[in-house]
């Protein structure tokens, strides 16, 4: 088992210790399982691999009904059968703002979908493994991490946005400064 260790996000890319090939359900079910035997687990997966999840890990925790920071405080906190607690996101912007830490135990983020952006996905990789804790990245299934179509859609917004502040004369302009009177 590898781990990715830094103190700041901009050391390194975030990269994944595992890529595991096969997304059946049972497939990702055993893999958190095998990993929440031993520390917390982030799962980053689809609305219909959430649904699935449920009957079998009913304790699961959605990122979006996290309304306190109450529940990262006591992340590494194991339930009666010994087991680490499992985060789930099915949104990228549920990926965001949240530092998942578990500085004794470390942390498992499992990826099953693709990010739409290089920017969300290095948001998304980077909830776990700050501050010099103990992380392990596992990408499970065959799909692109970065959807090329995503990444292309947030640049043609990103010129959009620049060529309407240089046709406005904003803070991109290229005209020259007019003269005090």
């Amino acid at each position: 088992m590898s781990y990715f260790i830094t103190s700041k996000k901009e050391d390194k890319d975030p990269e994944f210790d595992e890529r595991l090939e096969e997304s059946q359900e049972q497939t990702l079910l055993s893999l958190i399982e095998k990993e929440r035997a031993t520390r917390p687990v982030l799962v980053f997966c689809s609305e219909e691999a959430l649904a699935s999840m449920w009957e079998k890990i009913p304790e699961m925790i959605e990122i979006k009904e996290i309304e306190t920071h109450s529940d990262l405080e006591r992340v590494e906190v194991k339930d009666e059968f010994g087991n680490c607690k499992v985060f789930v996101a099915c949104a990228e912007m549920n990926m965001r703002g949240l530092d998942f830490r578990a500085p004794k135990l470390g942390m498992t983020l499992i990826v099953n979908k693709g990010f739409s952006s290089k920017r969300d996905m290095y948001q998304g990789m980077n909830r776990v493994g700050r501050f010099g804790d103990k992380c392990k990245r596992v990408k499970l299934g065959k799909f692109s991490v970065v959807d090329p179509a995503g990444e292309a859609q947030l640049w043609s917004k990103l010129f959009a946005i620049r060529d309407k502040k240089l046709k406005k004369g904003g803070i991109f302009s290229l005209k020259k400064p007019k003269k005090a009177p």
